[in-house]
């Protein structure tokens, strides 16, 4: 399936429009860039909702879920229109990348400092929480995005099969490397790198909406968050 520059569609938005509207990628986190192929982001007959956060919650195929508050105040909240660099663009067609977690293999190295051999200073923030699992985001800036290890804690059961999914606007670049373990025990920690760069210049804001899929007692758990703004967080 071909993706379709937005060069060949008669919107007539301007070229920061352009940025945010193109071709889905998918990846299965197997590798250095996770991608697996493209297909259009344009739903037929969809209308437009002006808003970033919203479009990713519709690609992704969920509604938004009612979340646990974090530790620290990174789950999205609806900022005011003139707060919103994306509000009024008409972003019904937007273009994102997206890559979930695998664990055929083991990433090099999942510890939280071996990832910033660079030197570079990490700030560790709570990203998401709820009864059973904790997901904090070691976060060390670079030139152009920033460098993460996730990191899952169980808080009290054994959860299996657990995989994380994430997907950024198409101005950003993400890369998703296999988490060290599928399964979240209580006493240990699992962690996962990813890379965020940007595809573009100027830069724009880095903001993540990230699902979260593991097993509980044999039941299924899906979560759906969003991290906003991850520079500044």
């Amino acid at each position: 399936m071909h993706s379709r520059d937005f060069v060949e569609n008669d919107a007539g938005v301007n070229s920061y429009e352009e940025d945010l509207i193109g071709s889905l990628e998918l990846g299965d986190g197997q590798g250095p860039t996770g991608h697996m192929g493209e297909v259009s982001s344009t739903a037929t007959g969809q209308q437009p909702s002006g808003n970033l956060l919203d479009d990713l919650d519709s690609i992704l195929g969920m509604p938004p879920p009612v979340v646990a508050a974090p530790t620290v105040a990174a789950v999205e909240k609806r900022e005011e229109k003139t707060a919103d660099p994306f509000s009024g663009l008409g972003l019904g067609s937007l273009g994102f990348s997206m890559s979930s977690s695998g664990t055929k293999k083991p990433a090099q190295g999942g510890g939280l400092v071996d990832v910033f051999s660079t030197g570079a200073q990490a700030r560790t923030i709570t990203v998401y929480s709820n009864p059973d699992v904790r997901v904090d985001f070691a976060v060390a800036s670079k030139s152009n995005g920033v460098d993460i290890t996730a990191s899952f804690h169980s808080h009290q059961r054994v959860l299996s099969d657990f995989v994380l999914e994430a997907a950024v606007p198409k101005y950003l670049k993400l890369t998703l490397q296999p988490a060290t373990s599928p399964v979240v025990q209580p006493d240990t920690v699992v962690t996962q790198k990813l890379t965020v760069t940007q595809a573009s210049e100027p830069a724009k804001p880095i903001m993540m909406k990230l699902r979260i899929r593991y097993v509980l007692d044999g039941m299924p758990v899906e979560e759906l968050t969003t991290v906003n703004n991850i520079t500044s967080a």
